[in-house]
């Protein structure tokens, strides 16, 4: 118990990571949709925010990389309300729930990325260069075109 506490104070913990499957990506804060019943991937994200998780940090900030074949409106829905927590969907367009052909950054905290590709998009065909210039610098918030005070 003592090392834990130890460990908690340190803050040695700087990273982890909730791999979910089955995502839960449409469900929102109101209502089941899509098949989801629970958002596990939200869910996820709010529990290591949250003051009762067993290694708390208060500036701690959480990123999510939804790639689908759908927009997870679900978690868009949970995650636009915390400045600490980000989140990216790479999901075919058209696909439900159609949300465009551009890519979109929202919310009052613009922490909510859309990135809607063709459907014949392979990883070397698009994925790869989505991931490596448009969804990884985002979550990472390693933009230079960024005010320094937005950067995390």
């Amino acid at each position: 118990e003592e090392e834990e506490e130890e460990e908690e104070e340190s803050g040695d913990i700087t990273y982890a990571m909730a791999l979910t499957r089955p995502p839960g990506h449409h469900a929102t804060k109101q209502k089941s949709n899509g098949f989801c019943i629970f958002n596990f991937a939200a869910a996820s994200a709010l529990h290591a925010m949250s003051s009762s998780s067993l290694h708390h940090h208060p500036n701690l900030k959480v990123s999510i990389l939804d790639w689908d074949v759908h927009y997870g409106q679900g978690v868009a829905d949970i995650i636009v309300d915390f400045p600490n927590a980000r989140y990216v969907s790479i999901h075919q367009n058209p696909a439900y729930p159609y949300m465009g052909k551009q890519r979109k950054v929202h919310g009052r905290y613009k922490n909510v990325l859309t990135v809607p590709i063709p459907a014949e998009s392979t990883w070397t065909c698009g994925y790869r260069e989505i991931f490596e210039t448009v969804a990884l610098p985002f979550l990472i918030n390693n933009n230079d075109d960024e005010e320094e005070e937005e950067k995390w």
